[in-house]
């Protein structure tokens, strides 16, 4: 028998043909309305360092930093390539890769809270080679001038860089304006100068090469170029006010968005308020706050753009917040395999998109459910942090019994929604 839970709804049954294992089931649990308040953990990866080289079979440490402003730290994972390797409930948070194969590998760690709030790390990136050493790519930063400085029209401009290898020489500095090649140097002091550059805003780029051919670009750095006697027009500032950062609303969601805006050199014309690019809606007056409604289930990056009276323009920082289902799927119910007792190991979750076919597609998502004890003929395990886990999107679940003399997967479950 293959079922569908939801708490506070109906039992849904659904026969189905199985193999070993006779059944598979999803609950659904409505999300605490406490979530819209809390704030999502921190987490970081502390080794190894970013960009680090690793003989072949060379064991790897993978620590991470985690801590939650309101709450505890109850499971981080360590994802591989977003394949999960292992995980811990408890510090410090760490783990050791082996036997990685060679070539370049992505490591990310996801920490979750005591009230099921998650926040994934940024990636570090890791070489595993053979028994050959794999070049790192130099390093460079312009250092001059200041980002948003202003000059007159026809000053000159003393474009500056900082430039390094870590395992070999620097051989070539190009001085990039507005992505045109404008000068370049073999040598250090890496710095030219810039003259007779258009009024307006340019783009200064510095791009370093290697004794290895390997290159790195700079950040960029913005310059503005005013008429000849006359002030440049300054900025505005802005920065967003609302809503906090990791905070998690229940769609369909209502969301104030605000900002402080202000020109030290005229007046604000408009701020415009943007989630993941997307216009929401423009305030003229102060205070700038919208309200923003209906606001569908999805993770959203908020900003905000001021706009002077002399067309000038700033983008706030970002904001990340997150935007759940009223409901998401949080216990496997199945029927256990036959010789539940004598044969098998462990049952094993796999995630899949809908549409796809369980018995060839690799999954999206796995979860190994142990060997849960049998009650009333089922087994029951948590899966809320697998879900949780999933990007936004439709999925079909199967459980697949493992033992010795081999593995049974089960049916699909109905479809459900992340």
């Amino acid at each position: 028998m293959f079922q569908l839970i939801r708490r506070g709804g109906n039992l849904a049954t659904v026969s189905v043909c199985l193999g070993v294992v006779s059944g598979l089931a999803i609950t659904i649990g409505p999300q605490e309305a406490a979530a819209q308040s809390n704030l999502r953990p921190t987490v970081s990866v502390t080794s190894p360092t970013n960009g680090a080289i690793y003989s072949a079979a060379a064991p790897i440490p993978f620590s991470v930093a985690a801590s939650d402003p309101d709450g505890t730290i109850t499971w981080v994972g360590f994802y591989v390539d977003s394949v999960l390797q292992s995980s811990t409930t408890s510090s410090p948070y760490s783990t050791s890769l082996s036997n990685l194969a060679p070539g370049l590998h992505k490591l990310t760690a996801i920490a979750w809270d005591n009230a099921s709030a998650w926040t994934s790390s940024a990636d570090r990136m890791v070489t595993v080679g053979s028994s050959t050493v794999v070049n790192q790519p130099p390093s460079v930063s312009v250092t001059s001038p200041a980002t948003g400085a202003t000059y007159a029209t026809g000053a000159p401009i003393t474009f500056s860089v900082a430039a390094s290898d870590p395992d070999g020489t620097i051989t070539w500095v190009g001085f990039y304006v507005d992505s045109m090649l404008q000068s370049s140097t073999t040598s250090s002091p890496y710095s030219t100068s810039l003259s007779n550059l258009a009024p307006g805003v340019h783009k200064l780029t510095a791009v370093a090469w290697d004794n290895a051919s390997a290159w790195t670009s700079s950040a960029d750095r913005t310059v503005t170029i005013g008429a000849s006697g006359t002030p440049s027009n300054q900025p505005p500032v802005v920065t967003l006010t609302a809503p906090a950062a990791g905070t998690t609303f229940t769609a369909p969601a209502s969301i104030t968005v605000s900002a402080d805006a202000s020109d030290v050199d005229g007046t604000i014309a408009q701020v415009d308020f943007y989630a993941n690019g997307t216009l929401i809606r423009t305030d003229t007056s102060s205070p700038y706050s919208i309200s923003w409604t209906n606001v569908t289930a999805a993770d959203y990056s908020v900003t905000a753009i001021a706009r002077d009276n002399a067309g000038a323009a700033t983008v706030s920082s970002t904001r990340d917040i997150s935007v759940r289902p009223a409901s998401l799927p949080s216990t496997a119910v199945f029927v256990p395999s036959s010789n539940h007792a004598t044969a098998v190991d462990r049952y094993v979750l796999e995630v899949f998109p809908v549409g796809a076919d369980p018995t060839v597609s690799n999954p999206v998502a796995t979860s190994d459910l142990g060997k849960p004890a049998i009650s009333n003929g089922e087994c029951r395990a948590d899966i809320s942090s697998t879900v949780l886990g999933l990007s936004p999107g439709a999925y079909i679940a199967t459980v697949t019994a493992m033992g010795s003399g081999g593995s049974t997967q089960s049916a699909p479950s109905p479809q459900f929604t992340r």
